[in-house]
């Protein structure tokens, strides 16, 4: 749940000791992601703070949730959206209702 929560802004740290992925070495070196490797590193890495409970979370774009979203609506066009015959060619064609 590393990575859920650093992609939601929540400071992460982490004590794994085995290979890191890619996917953690990168959010290491953005600084969303503290591996604690010593007990030193408890004391000097991790930063208690209380957070403000009643704040939005912060708004800024994020493209991997609109590619996300994009790759679904194109699933619900190419599949699930209702077929309506074309009497001119007797070819289906797909409805589009989603923008």
């Amino acid at each position: 749940m590393n990575r859920e929560a650093a992609a939601l802004g929540v400071p992460v740290y982490s004590i794994f000791r085995g290979k890191l992925g890619a996917v953690d070495r990168q959010l290491e070196q953005v600084g969303r992601l503290k591996l604690i490797r010593s007990v030193e590193d408890v004391q000097t890495r991790i930063q208690l703070q209380r957070r403000d409970k009643t704040a939005l979370p912060k708004n800024r774009p994020r493209q991997a949730l609109q590619d996300i979203v994009n790759h679904i609506e194109d699933i619900i066009r190419t599949e699930y959206l209702p077929v309506k015959p074309d009497s001119d060619n007797q070819v289906a064609e797909k409805t589009e209702s989603i923008p």
